[in-house]
């Protein structure tokens, strides 16, 4: 069956998104022209705040709030430098480590209201960045993370079944599509997500019309 144009926009969504995501998370590096490519002010302001912020580290190592903006710092780093390169990639692995740490340092969801949104943004931009590293592997860790946190956002079951799918486990990639037609078994898309579960599987996936038994 062929897709219709909104539905090859979707699934084009679906694999390339996350670019759109790693864009946002480089807000900073944009007001100063500093993305991937763009040239800018070059790294010397950032390397600055780097220093800064690690020695504030250093006095305080658990500090939520400073271990997110080294985060960002490194993110910002490895956008401005070469698409790529060595030096790209071991900022924006430095900053997924600060991210991870800045994830332990705010705890317990339940011990602060508004802890939870905070993880789910930091996860999103942490996809971001593994998508730009190549870490399947990690990507499918971080839409499971996304999906506890979120468990009735169904579009969350997407990216993790293209996740999944992408790092070879079909097993899990069929469980979370499953999981997004159960929460969108009506949606413009369920019939495509039906067809991949249908090759995926070999089996035809039934609609909600089946289901029912009308």
């Amino acid at each position: 069956m062929l897709l219709d144009r909104k539905r090859v926009k979707f699934w084009q969504r679906i694999i390339f998104g996350f670019m759109a995501l790693l864009m946002a998370g480089f807000g900073i590096a944009g007001v100063l022209g500093a993305f991937p490519g763009c040239g800018g002010g070059g790294p010397a302001p950032t390397t600055e705040r780097i220093e800064q912020l690690e020695a504030t580290l250093q006095a305080s190592p658990t500090a939520a709030a400073t271990l997110r903006s080294l985060a960002e710092a490194y993110q910002q780093l490895g956008a401005q430098e070469p698409q790529g390169s060595e030096a790209q990639i071991a900022a924006w692995q430095t900053a997924v480590d600060y991210y991870q740490r800045y994830i332990e340092a705010l705890g317990d969801p339940a011990d602060d209201a508004g802890a939870t949104q905070k993880l789910v943004d930091t996860y999103i931009t942490l996809a971001s960045l593994y998508t730009q590293l190549g870490d399947a592997e990690a990507l499918v860790r971080v839409y499971g993370q996304l999906t506890d946190l979120q468990p009735n956002e169904a579009e969350n079951y997407l990216y993790y079944g293209q996740a999944a799918q992408n790092a070879g486990r079909t097993d899990l990639a069929i469980l979370a599509y499953r999981k997004y037609l159960e929460l969108e078994p009506d949606s413009q898309f369920a019939a495509d997500v039906r067809a991949l579960l249908e090759e995926l599987t070999g089996e035809p996936e039934p609609s909600p019309s089946a289901t029912d038994g009308g």
